[in-house]
């Protein structure tokens, strides 16, 4: 639809997708055969790095089962040259969150810290949270990561997102709200494009637990129009159902139950 594509973000993406497998496809026209692993890592890496960024775009887009597919072609692809490609675990996992299949994602978050740099653990944390709660090793997992880690950094922020997460669900609401806004204050500052809305959302739930209709509104508006600039489906249903009980919460209750049916259709 054009309004994940208001600034043509998506089509210039799948103009370059198709670019960068037209030179892979022509390496290997020129090699007369797949290249080989040993001598041609990169050829591999890359191809894999490209169909991982496809799954990503599908993602957001909400078409499960094509970025599942696109996933598992990397994951067999990668075990059949004796290695892994550790972020393709990651995905699987985001996927299978998304369709509430709690033990895969946990499966596949386990997966990819075993071969991955550590800073995958923050999606960990967040798996293991969806399915078990908020628990001392959970806290331990993300203690541990952000040690000595201030908010300066895209991957910081994203790891911040689950700590306010737990703290909120521990009933430190509080403290989950200091956080949240520094964070986003952050996101502005340095243009951390793809965590704002993030924590936007996130906010504006918290917001609305605390009795803030008006504020969480706001969070979720800004929310959806940058969701939407950057081409992510993804979230919108769950906008919408915030918004619905902001309108709810302010006595707009016809507003509210179009919104809550807006929101069931998508």
């Amino acid at each position: 639809s054009e309004i994940y594509d208001l600034h043509g973000k998506i089509g210039l993406e799948q103009a370059t997708f198709t670019q960068r497998e037209a030179l892979l496809t022509r390496f290997q026209t020129m090699a007369g055969k797949e290249p080989d692993f040993g001598t041609n890592r990169w050829w591999w890496d890359y191809s894999w790095e490209l169909k991982h960024d496809r799954a990503l775009n599908l993602t957001r887009l909400a078409r499960l089962d094509e970025a599942d597919a696109v996933l598992n072609q990397i994951v067999d692809e990668a075990a059949q040259l004796g290695t892994t490609y550790g972020m393709a675990f990651v995905r699987l996992a985001d996927v299978a969150l998304v369709r509430e299949r709690m033990d895969t994602a946990v499966h596949y978050h386990e997966l990819s810290v075993s071969v991955g740099s550590g800073r995958e653990t923050y999606h960990y944390v967040r798996a293991l949270i969806r399915r078990d709660g908020v628990t001392q090793k959970t806290w331990d997992l993300m203690n541990k990561l952000l040690e000595g880690d201030g908010l300066t950094s895209e991957w910081a922020l994203r790891a911040s997102l689950v700590k306010a997460e737990m703290l909120a669900i521990d009933g430190q609401s509080a403290p989950a709200m200091e956080l949240l806004t520094k964070m986003i204050e952050n996101a502005r500052q340095n243009n951390f494009q793809r965590v704002l809305p993030l924590a936007l959302i996130q906010r504006a739930q918290l917001r609305l637990d605390r009795g803030d209709p008006s504020g969480a509104y706001a969070d979720a508006k800004e929310s959806l129009a940058l969701y939407r600039a950057l081409g992510w489906k993804r979230w919108e249903p769950d906008l919408y159902e915030i918004r619905a009980q902001c309108l709810g919460r302010q006595g707009h209750y016809i507003e509210a139950l179009q919104t809550w049916q807006e929101a069931y259709q998508m």
